[in-house]
């Protein structure tokens, strides 16, 4: 054995080891068994090419040898751990343009709160946003934007997809012009108002599901 042969787990147990004086106290703290930890100790023993703990009354004592390891294995293990989270997310550090597209409600209920956590937690990230209109998949595959929010997403097996919140529709009317619909076909026959979307044979939900009985509303606007 040679020292490409040490790793993580035998530097913890050696510092274990040095901390606690007892094999038993030593597995227990790293979640082994007792037969674990003595196999493990042979190891490091024959890398380092010293006994590094002997028998002393009812636990272990360290060698000198081991006193000069055990600094320097905390050290080691310190920069193992600062080596794993190097390329840890850390919006602070973000200095870009974050491009979504939305339209008017996905703006008007989503936006500003993300905004205020943004400037709190990426306060160099600047924020552009550009109508969704009836999204396809090509504003995120040509990267056009990072993020769509949009009721109505892309049909596309290759866009990841997360449903935020549910939201239900009503009905609204001016009761100065007349009253409330009471019936079914005053609905319908009554004028109203939709939204239209640049992209072909794209309805809004409502209108899908009146039309699977053969219901249709009377759209002037």
């Amino acid at each position: 054995m040679d020292h490409h042969d040490l790793d993580g787990q035998l530097l913890r147990l050696l510092v274990a080891g040095h901390e606690e004086g007892s094999v038993t106290r030593a597995a227990a703290r790293l979640g082994v068994t007792q037969s674990a930890v003595s196999h493990l100790l042979d190891k490091l023993r024959a890398i380092v090419g010293d006994p590094l703990f002997v028998k002393s009354g009812r636990g272990i004592a360290p060698t000198v040898h081991a006193d000069l390891l055990v600094e320097q294995a905390r050290r080691l293990l310190d920069q193992l751990h600062a080596f794993r989270t190097a390329g840890a997310f850390d919006p602070a550090r973000l200095d870009t343009t974050l491009t979504i597209a939305a339209n008017d409600l996905q703006r008007d209920v989503l936006l500003p709160p993300l905004l205020r956590r943004l400037r709190a937690e990426a306060p160099g990230l600047a924020l552009r946003v550009i109508p969704s209109g009836a999204p396809q998949a090509a504003l995120l595959r040509d990267e056009t934007c990072a993020l769509v929010l949009t009721p109505r997403p892309p049909e596309a097996t290759d866009i990841l997809q997360r449903r935020l919140f549910d939201d239900q529709y009503r009905v609204f009317h001016d009761p100065e012009c007349r009253a409330a619909p009471q019936t079914e076909a005053d609905y319908l026959a009554s004028d109203h108002v939709t939204v239209v979307h640049d992209a072909p044979r794209c309805t809004l939900d409502v209108d899908d599901w009146l039309l699977a009985p053969g219901l249709r509303r009377r759209v002037v606007g």
